[in-house]
């Protein structure tokens, strides 16, 4: 079913106020809305026909409740008008008070960004406290992020019994999706949003094209803030919209389906004051698909894979399921299925949702592999607590006289005093090695788990050690990419061979350091990396030592979360990072091509 409002007043008279607003058609053939005027209610009729109202209050009216959002534009350009907004907004409370009018105030300011969002309070002066903090700043475009600014005021948590006023106030046209990436809305994803939820707009803007459409589209009202009574009439509207207001519900005696209805209220002082809404439109709905989860996505042959889906129905009916598993129907009708694959590959898994009229399709998958012989090699020495690793790599000679011994071929290495961290290539598994008097004392691969297809050739590209969880113990931070594809993660391992956390990372990392950076006496792992998922940009990140795990957004990996990086910066003004100098303050990173660039440690 869906909904449609239109609001529409008519001033019958150039001396008497009155207005039809905040239509609701939420508990249809139910109409509920607010009547303002200088007189009482003699009848309200629809379509012609006269029908029986109540009032929430006695016949002689009432000041109703009211829940009022003022979005305000922080740009330079309005340090004029945000110097008279004060006086004028702690006179509208004023004038609330003296009518015992129980008022909520939110409010929100913007330039192209969000910049405050205070959620609504009773206590005016709290409010007004937050409107003379307001600091013009910054500007320079002609646009400003409005549009972003309702759309977030729409998501405040709004008295369903409350009058409900939003009110915007700039000298700049909006951004929108269509001129500009500040913001995904537009005046018509606006103006929907506005629809039937029976709040009211009210407008003190430039005269440009894209307010006047939205007011349009709304019946909002609208004044010109470059006018010079502009933000007068805006306010003293608010002030007298309370002189007398009903709140109105009624049956109506006309019940269909997007057909125009017109309400009428007629006063004892002989005005007619009309407004219309559009009844809901009919339309069957498609089952919606909440979720449908595969786990694991990534198995070996002979285990097991449970694949679920979630799905309601916003008309009530009775869902069925038919589940296709590469293109052959299954003999399953529930919500959920297990499966134990008898060969290797990928599979595609399609569940078709029906409530019996349409059909809604989700879709998963998984894989399946052959588990590989297991290299692991382990010796029951007694491990020494690593103090003071170092970080540079052992001779060429010794290198090769390790390899040669232990019959590998390693890609780097680190020296920890009298144990050394080898790291192996994809051939080798990408494994990480730790050897003590030449012989191998615990062997781990890391890339047989992975959130991000394929799991295999993971080739360890750099070790560094240090206390990065502040435990009083080294661990080994090691980085592994795949080839020839992009994952990549980074394992922290204790001396005795425990993966302690892993970071998944959607593009391969270019370089890994262990160091306190802020000076809290904890060393972070700082990295830059590429992000093949954000078109090849570089990144600059930070991990604190105690939280790693999840994965880098856009978090296209699954079954794990998001990361809790200290800072992921996305540095697009850069190729591929591969040199960090730092300061006591600040990081230069430099790129292949000898482009600079360096930010404050703030992290």
């Amino acid at each position: 079913m869906k909904k449609i409002l239109l609001l529409v007043f008519l001033v019958s008279s150039l001396f008497l106020f009155g207005q039809i607003t905040g239509i609701d058609i939420n508990h249809y053939p139910v109409i509920k809305f607010y009547f303002t005027a200088d007189a009482t209610i003699a009848e309200i009729s629809e379509n012609g026909k006269a029908v029986d109202y109540s009032l929430s209050k006695s016949s002689k009216g009432f000041v109703s409740d009211l829940d009022l959002v003022f979005l305000i534009d922080q740009s330079g350009s309005m340090r004029n008008y945000i110097t008279q907004l004060d006086a004028m907004i702690e006179d509208l409370t004023n004038v609330y008070s003296e009518r015992s009018v129980n008022v909520r105030y939110a409010l929100i300011t913007f330039t192209d960004y969000i910049n405050k969002l205070h959620r609504f309070t009773s206590d005016p002066g709290i409010f007004l406290d937050q409107v003379g903090s307001i600091i013009p700043f910054g500007g320079g475009d002609d646009n400003e992020n409005s549009l972003q600014a309702i759309h977030e005021a729409l998501n405040l948590d709004f008295d369903s019994r409350a009058r409900k006023i939003i009110c915007l106030i700039t000298n700049a046209p909006p951004h929108t999706s269509k001129n500009s990436s500040y913001t995904s809305q537009t005046i018509t994803s606006i103006s929907n949003k506005l629809n039937g939820e029976g709040i009211e707009l009210v407008l003190c803007v430039p005269e440009h094209e894209d307010f006047k459409e939205l007011a349009s589209s709304i019946e909002g009202s609208i004044y010109n803030i470059f006018a010079l009574d502009g933000l007068v009439n805006a306010t003293e509207y608010l002030k007298q919209t309370f002189f007398e207001t009903y709140y109105v519900e009624y049956r109506t005696p006309f019940i269909d389906f997007n057909r125009e209805h017109i309400i009428m209220v007629k006063t004892f002082s002989g005005n007619e004051y009309t407004g219309k809404y559009i009844s809901p439109e009919w339309d069957n709905t498609s089952p919606i698909i909440n979720s449908i989860s595969c786990i694991p996505p990534v198995m070996y042959l002979g285990e097991s894979v449970s694949i679920e889906i979630e799905a309601s129905d916003k008309d009530g009916d009775a869902l069925s399921y038919s589940w296709k598993l590469n293109g052959k129907l299954l003999e399953n009708s529930s919500s959920s299925l297990r499966l134990s694959p008898e060969s290797t590959g990928s599979y595609e898994v399609i569940c078709a949702v029906s409530d019996g009229k349409t059909y809604s399709i989700g879709k998963t998958g998984f894989k399946v592999e052959k588990e590989d012989e297991p290299v692991i090699i382990e010796k029951e020495v007694e491990v020494e607590k690593v103090v003071n690793g170092s970080t540079t790599e052992i001779s060429d000679v010794e290198l090769e006289s390790l390899e040669k011994s232990l019959n590998i071929k390693a890609t780097v290495s680190l020296n920890l005093g009298n144990k050394v961290a080898l790291g192996t290539s994809e051939i080798d598994g990408g494994r990480i090695i730790m050897v003590e008097d030449n012989e191998i004392e615990w062997s781990v691969c890391p890339g047989k788990s992975t959130v991000y297809w394929p799991r295999k050739n993971f080739r360890v590209d750099f070790i560094a050690s240090g206390d990065v969880d502040n435990d009083n113990e080294h661990e080994i931070i090691a980085v592994l990419n795949h080839v020839p594809w992009f994952p990549a993660m980074i394992v922290s391992l204790s001396v005795e061979g425990n993966i302690e956390g892993t970071y998944y990372h959607p593009g391969h990392i270019n370089n890994v350091f262990v160091q306190d950076t802020n000076n809290d006496g904890i060393e972070e792992i700082i990295f830059t990396a590429i992000n093949s998922h954000l078109e090849q940009t570089s990144i600059f990140g930070v991990l604190d030592g105690r939280k790693i795990f999840g994965q880098a957004k856009p978090y296209n990996g699954y079954e794990v979360g998001k990361a809790q990086e200290l800072l992921y910066k996305e540095i697009k003004e850069l190729g591929k990072i591969n040199n960090m100098k730092f300061s006591e303050e600040e990081v230069i990173l430099t790129d292949s091509d000898g482009q600079s660039i360096a930010f404050s440690m703030d992290w």
